[in-house]
């Protein structure tokens, strides 16, 4: 008896270690895409913006590249959409056909065939009383940033940023109270910035968007002057001498002699030695900043 029991011990022993089985199986993989977990909605003048934030993973967790197809449910009525999108933020605007009315909606994600389940739903109902009346919106250049005005001092504002018409993203940028500009100094050079604004009438509630307005933020400020120049003869040299320019992206100077350029590089210190002075020479220092826009002289003599 104790022969086959050690017979049946090795062959479970070989079973378990030779086939390299060492736990359970793991369970089966899940193909059925994960559901929109945060989907909003709001209005903007006659349209509902209905948005939300979605990370493509299966159920399991396990990510996907491919891009979904997303189904708009309302009244159980089931028709896809083309969302805008940016990075995991997806949009669209629906039309509102019946004002003070409650809609609901809810998104469903497709692919390969398979559904997730719905999400929950986002509640909304929408007024005709919005402010009918649109902002003019205009966008300046300026040192330090671009500066937006518009034309109706309204209490709530909220701007709305992005990197083209198409990409605004449906998420207030910035939200402005009792004011009818703001300065957006996060830009970068050469990067091209769109905008509109709403009037806000409540959360969840906005007026009529703003025309958009697309700029490329480039500077075309030129800096501010060196100040305080003068100059110390001394053994035949003159030393020239002045104080920085206020500006802060300042990146050298110019200097000219009688109306000639000195040297052709630019000066990166706040003095210039002349070796080759003479009675009633006349300098002038010019700043130039990262753009290449020059300041206007500073004249010494």
């Amino acid at each position: 008896m104790k022969k086959y029991f050690y017979i049946f011990l090795l062959i479970s022993t070989a079973l378990l270690y030779g086939c390299g089985v060492k736990g359970y199986p793991k369970p089966p993989r899940s193909y059925i895409p994960e559901k929109v977990h945060d989907l909003k909605v709001k209005q903007q003048g006659r349209f509902f913006l209905i948005y939300w934030k979605y990370k493509k993973v299966y159920i399991d967790g396990i990510p996907f590249d491919k891009e979904p197809e997303f189904l708009l449910i309302t009244d159980e009525i089931k028709e896809p959409v083309y969302p805008h999108k940016y990075k995991n933020i997806y949009w669209i605007y629906k039309k509102i056909e019946n004002f003070n009315q409650k809609e609901c909606f809810k998104i469903q994600v497709k692919l390969n065939g398979k559904k997730s389940k719905p999400s929950n739903s986002a509640c909304i109902t929408p007024t005709d009383k919005y402010p009918i009346q649109k902002q003019k919106l205009t966008v300046q250049i300026k040192e330090n940033g671009l500066l937006l005005k518009w034309n109706i001092l309204f209490p709530t504002v909220n701007i709305y940023r992005g990197k083209s018409e198409d990409l605004i993203l449906p998420i207030p940028y910035k939200t402005v109270k009792n004011s009818l500009s703001f300065l957006d100094t996060d830009v970068k050079l050469n990067k091209p910035y769109c905008y509109y604004v709403t009037n806000v009438l409540s959360q969840n509630i906005e007026g009529e968007k703003s025309d958009t307005v697309c700029i490329i933020y480039k500077d075309i400020i030129p800096p501010k002057p060196p100040e305080n120049g003068d100059i110390v003869l001394e053994d035949g040299k003159a030393i020239i001498l002045w104080d920085e320019s206020p500006s802060k992206d300042v990146i050298g100077y110019k200097i000219y002699k009688n109306g000639k350029e000195l040297i052709n590089t630019l000066i990166k210190a706040y003095f210039f030695i002349d070796k080759t002075y003479k009675k009633g020479d006349r300098y002038i220092i010019i700043a130039v900043d990262k753009a290449g826009n020059k300041s206007k002289p500073l004249f010494i003599k």
